[in-house]
């Protein structure tokens, strides 16, 4: 059986898929570096995912947190007015640090409310392959890796 296609004028998007696809959402999304240059926040961007990140100390942890809230709803405001919804149950923050100092914080000062989302810290975190986990033990990717190998054997 063969189906004929016919062709259809596309007004605006890029097909899913395309070759051109990343460098177009590259170009289309170009200007989310301001918002974060405002807030002072440091980033880096993988196509449709963005990472923030920065040191502060532990008695700054409250006014960093609110500071990620004033930003993220800053970047959820910049995707409406693209078309594009931040995706908050898709959102994960994580606090690095020795496992002494992670204990001495309080829950409230570690989440993160997005909209009406409450976001809560994770303990570990996948990045391009990588787990991290909270005390930078490698402990989770070890796990997992070991984990991997033991099934392909």
């Amino acid at each position: 059986m063969v189906v004929y296609l016919s062709a259809v004028p596309v007004s605006c998007g890029v097909p899913q898929g395309s070759v051109l696809g990343p460098k177009t959402f590259i170009t289309y999304a170009e200007d989310i570096d301001n918002i974060f240059n405002n807030h002072q926040v440091q980033h880096h961007s993988f196509a449709d995912d963005t990472q923030m990140h920065f040191a502060t100390p532990r008695c700054l942890v409250h006014t960093i947190a609110l500071r990620l809230q004033q930003c993220i709803a800053d970047v959820s405001d910049w995707c409406g007015t693209r078309r594009l919804q931040l995706n908050a149950a898709k959102t994960e923050i994580m606090w690095f640090g020795s496992s002494v100092s992670l204990r001495a914080l309080s829950e409230i000062d570690k989440t993160v409310v997005i909209g009406n989302h409450s976001v809560q810290p994770s303990d570990s975190v996948r990045n391009i392959g990588v787990h991290f986990d909270s005390d930078l033990s490698m402990h989770v990717h070890i796990a997992k890796t070991t984990q991997i190998c033991f099934f392909q054997l």
